[in-house]
């Protein structure tokens, strides 16, 4: 049960980050790299929990590096693949999440609100909320 329900969270977890980069078609880039990643991070998650049983059955279950097995994956494993998602969200923002149109569209809004460009002055407030 503990296997499937972490990787359920971790399922769930990349689904979050799919959505969040929205419905548009550029989006559709991230289905490819986000699916490899959730299966590297869905492994390692599989080799954890296959060492951990491995580990409790052994009376002399060895060590890797300095740590038992089970941490050693947790740390060397669990903790660096994920940094898969942070490598696919830098490469891949300006061309899938937020591209040059959005940049566009957001400053056509912002310019029909009144809001000066990201560059001005126009439109800025202190701490106080007053304008300066």
């Amino acid at each position: 049960l503990a296997v499937v329900l972490g990787l359920l969270q971790y399922l769930f977890f990349v689904g979050l980050l799919r959505l969040g980069a929205g419905s548009k078609p550029e989006a559709r880039r991230l289905n490819i790299p986000l699916s490899l990643g959730a299966a590297a991070v869905a492994l390692m998650w599989f080799i954890l929990c296959w060492v951990y049983r491995g580990y409790t059955r052994d009376a002399d279950p060895g060590l890797i590096g300095s740590l038992p097995a089970p941490t050693a994956v947790m740390v060397y494993g669990i903790w660096f693949v994920p940094l898969i998602f942070v490598v696919i969200y830098v490469t891949m923002f300006h061309t899938a999440v937020y591209t040059p149109e959005d940049a566009e569209k957001f400053r056509k809004i912002m310019a029909a609100k009144g809001v000066g460009s990201g560059g001005s002055d126009e439109g800025s407030h202190d701490a106080r909320g007053e304008k300066g």
